[in-house]
């Protein structure tokens, strides 16, 4: 399998309306739809975890792509460190980073990274959901790095993407 036109698109702002005398027009402010491409990106994973009990952890290996229960019993979908067509995944170097959590979640989700370089965060629950965008240009090393998911409350999930290199 070859993959090409790895990109992260990302924007964060709003349109005003100027009340001031002798403004006018609607200008966007903020940070306009910026893409980011990985022209050697190489590797995407997307999996998905969903807890069964407060309490309950899921701990990716950031290198391998794969995902285990390492407290409780989470159910852990397409996380088997293999891709979308049975390979193995080797990811060496990571680009992008996206945790999305499920619409409805009652709970929050702590993500708690062994590497420096990534921020640890906490994923807040929302009617609409919540996302974390975590975008590193030039690339970080995986190796030998994990990231841990503990959930606060039963039935919450989170979906993950990543975006890497594999050499």
């Amino acid at each position: 399998m070859t993959l090409s036109g790895a990109q992260v698109l990302y924007k964060a702002g709003a349109v005003a309306t100027p009340t001031g005398t002798g403004v006018s027009g609607k200008p966007f402010v903020g940070q306009d739809l910026t893409p980011v491409n990985f022209s050697d990106g190489d590797v995407v994973q997307v999996f998905t975890v969903e807890s069964t009990g407060a309490g309950d952890v899921a701990t990716l290996d950031l290198d391998e792509g794969s995902v285990a229960q390492t407290n409780g019993t989470p159910t852990i979908t397409d996380g088997d460190g293999k891709d979308f067509e049975g390979e193995d995944i080797a990811m060496p170097t990571l680009y992008a980073l996206l945790i999305e959590s499920a619409d409805g979640n009652t709970g929050t989700v702590t993500v708690a990274n062994t590497l420096v370089q990534m921020i640890d965060v906490t994923i807040r629950a929302g009617t609409n959901g919540s996302t974390f965008l975590h975008v590193v240009e030039d690339g970080l090393d995986m190796t030998g790095y994990t990231m841990a998911m503990t959930f606060s409350a039963s039935g919450d999930s989170v979906t993950v993407t990543l975006i890497g290199k594999s050499s």
